[in-house]
This record gives C-alpha cells, structure tokens and sequence, in this order.
C-alpha cells in the first residue's frame, strides 16, 4: 500500500491511521500532474485557388464579310489541404480530481510533495436502449445503453519513481426501457449529461484508490450486526458495499452503508453472516457500484455432509 512506501513522514503516517476518525493526513501532499485524454476530432477537406481567362480574336474572310472567331484559353491555380478539428475529452478533469481529493479532508492538495498523474482513454459505448413490442400480461421486455471509460493513475514520489498506481474502468447507465402489455417507459440521459457524469465518476474513483492506499478503511466499533468505520461523505454514502477482513479465518463479511456523516459511516452486515471475526482495527475494501464484486456472493458457501 502507497502509505507503507512513503519516504516522508512515514511513522507519523502509520501512528495517524491507527488513530481513528479523527485522522488527519495534513503531513501528505498530492499535486495533480499530467492528465492525458483522448481526443476527438473532425477532418474538413479545404480548397484554394484562382483561374484566368485568355481570348484572342482572328479575322477571317467568309462569304463576303469579316468574322470574329473567339478562342480562349484558361489558366487555373488550385490547391487542397486537410485540416483537422480536435477537441480535448475530458478537459476539466484536472479540477474535478483536484476537488474529490480536497474534499476527502485526508490529504493537502498541492506542490511540495507527490505528484499524481493521469491517462484516459476514449469513452466507448453501447446501442442505446431499444424498445420492443411485447404480447401477453405476463411478458415483458427490458433494454439500457452504457458508456464507459478506462482509465489508469499513477504517484509519483519526489524524485520521480512511482510508488502506487492502478486501473479503473467507470461505466454508467445511459438509458433504459421496459416495455409490458400495459405499459411503456423510456428514460434517456442526453450526450452533455452522460460526458459530465462519467467525468465526475472518474474523478471520485481516483479519489478513492489514492486516499485509501494512504489511509485504509478500518472499523473503529462493533455494535452486533453494525459496524462503524473512520470514513464517512463524501467518499462513503448511503449503499455503498465494504467487504471488511475477518481477525480470524480466512475471507471478508460484506457490509453495505447505511448512514454516512462526517468522518465515519454505519454498516451493516449484507445478509445473516456471522460477524464473531470483526473487530475494531479490522481493514475493509470498498467496492465500486459497477463492479463486478457490487454483485458477488452474499454467504459463504456451505458444503452438505
């Protein structure tokens, strides 16, 4: 983990995290370095040029009488070129980060100490959602379009090495159908709100990885089923799942939040899971909404004698 490998402060850094929600990682600077984005252009195929016109004019004799002939000739000076209209995605990434990481109040944004850099890649997405006509009470047809976007992160100590850094994939749901005998519903969120949303998402994912490589989640209560942890809004809200460690054992007890105030947040346990391995000090993962884990299995899976 990033605090295990920080070079300043290091002691200070790990007596803090035991400390519980009263944690405060002043000691710890983070500047937002590069953040490399994707592009998105159009190309325009563009002309310029002139053309001129000779006449010259010949006198025949023809049945009696002069004729003027015409003749031209024509000079033309043409040029093509191709020119290229780009725009830069996610332009005001930097800000979005810098602000997910000022509101964790954990760590101090700036110069002086690490540098946290970015690189992103296109948003790709799928068919917008598709309604279809169903027959029968009974039936019923459902579709939703998602865009996503990857991204990869990096810190950077101060001579340059990097000492922790990750992947994040951020999908969201652009719009969704359902269609039944009686009824038909259709919900769309358009382009500008999508770009916007996928942008923040990113920014409070990166915000996450680093703050908690810094400073884990760990319980600082248990109450029966509840447990209640040294984090709380804006990186902790309603519904987020935790998957805290066992003291004993082997594995992780799902947990989901309930409450999130300032500085620590309510869990309870996901199902009837024995909690008798959870213990204050335990460290506990968060999962993201879109993960795959956001779905995983609530119990332990018992084998029949």
């Amino acid at each position: 983990m990033l605090v295990r490998r920080f070079t300043l402060g290091l002691c200070a850094v790990s007596a803090l995290a035991v400390a519980g929600p009263a944690l405060a990682q002043s000691d710890v600077r983070i500047a937002v370095g590069t953040v490399n984005s994707t592009q998105s252009c159009q190309y325009f195929r563009e002309y310029e040029g002139s053309s001129a016109s000779v006449f010259a004019s010949e006198y025949r004799r023809f049945w009696g009488y002069a004729r003027r002939n015409a003749a031209s000739a024509r000079v033309s000076s043409w040029r093509s070129w191709v020119w290229r209209d780009c725009q830069t995605n996610f332009e005001t990434l930097r800000h979005s980060l810098a602000a997910a990481l000022a509101s964790t109040g954990r760590i101090t944004v700036g110069s002086g100490g690490y540098r946290l850099d970015v690189t992103i890649s296109d948003v790709s997405e799928t068919p917008p959602a598709q309604s279809r006509p169903v027959r029968g009470d009974t039936a019923y047809h459902t579709s939703w379009g998602t865009a996503s976007v990857n991204l990869s992160y990096t810190v950077h100590d101060r001579t340059g090495a990097a000492i922790d850094g990750g992947n994040i994939r951020k999908q969201i749901e652009m719009g969704r159908t359902l269609n039944t005998e009686n009824l038909r519903m259709r919900t769309m969120e358009p382009g500008e709100a999508v770009y916007d949303l996928l942008q923040q998402e990113a920014s409070d994912a990166v915000a996450r990885a680093v703050v908690f490589d810094i400073d884990p989640i760990t319980v600082t209560a248990v109450d029966g089923p509840r447990i209640e942890v040294n984090y709380g809004g804006p990186l902790l809200s309603l519904g987020d799942i935790l998957l805290v460690e066992k003291s004993e054992g082997v594995g992780t007890i799902r947990y989901r939040v309930t409450s999130a105030g300032a500085g620590r947040s309510v869990a309870e346990v996901d199902g009837d899971n024995d909690t008798y391995a959870i213990n204050p000090g335990n460290q506990a993962t968060f999962v993201e909404a879109d993960s795959d884990a956001a779905n995983g299995r609530r119990y332990e899976r018992v084998r029949l004698p």
